[in-house]
């Protein structure tokens, strides 16, 4: 069932069915361990949420699922992997949305992370009847800005909207250098990396 599910994320992903599947142990892990909605920062086609999404049915959870991207063809370069532009337009918004109606458990917001980030503060979303305040995230999935002074930008802003205890994935990390890897890992406790990725876990 878990091996259907990843290659069904793997077909509107660009991460590869390797690493769905590593992200897949780690976010089980997590959410045996915490709390709180999860967020997701650089959605693409939304491939990495359905998977979260889906295993939080498994799990029988009924988390919140926050993505985070403003597409509007905002240009997106691939840096030092292979040089090529990418614009995230209409059509990349539009099929992110057609496969992630499904789920009312999830939020899309249509702007940067800098955005996001910044406005937190005070606000909310109503679940099941309730108002539930946005943020104490028990997992976060950090895929958007893959250069180093914005992914650590990201992280610092990130690491006060996190719950106790909470896992801050990082993809791509093989785009930034062996300094970025080296500061990340002095602001949190190292949990897991590879070669393109690195986990992080939050104490406040």
């Amino acid at each position: 069932m878990i091996d259907a599910l990843i290659a069904r994320a793997d077909e509107h992903s660009d991460i590869g069915m390797e690493h769905l599947r590593l992200y897949t142990t780690l976010f089980q892990q997590v959410l045996t361990t915490t709390t709180g909605p999860i967020l997701e920062i650089g959605t693409n086609r939304g491939g990495s949420a359905l998977l979260w999404l889906e295993l939080l049915r498994t799990h029988k959870s009924n988390r919140q699922v926050v993505t985070v991207d403003p597409y509007g063809r905002k240009p997106y370069t691939l840096g030092n992997v292979d040089g090529a532009v990418h614009e995230y337009g209409d059509q990349t918004y539009t099929d992110m949305k057609a496969l992630l109606a499904p789920y009312s458990d999830h939020t899309h917001f249509r702007m940067t992370s800098e955005e996001f980030l910044s406005r937190m503060h005070g606000s909310h979303l109503w679940v099941g009847g309730e108002r539930v305040p946005l943020g104490g995230f028990g997992f976060a999935f950090l895929d958007g800005d893959h250069e180093g002074r914005g992914v650590l930008s990201d992280f610092l802003n990130l690491r006060r909207w996190m719950g106790p205890g909470g896992v801050v994935l990082i993809d791509n990390v093989d785009w930034m250098g062996p300094e970025l890897g080296r500061i990340l890992v002095q602001l949190g406790e190292h949990i897991v990396s590879g070669p393109r990725y690195m986990a992080l876990r939050h104490h406040p």
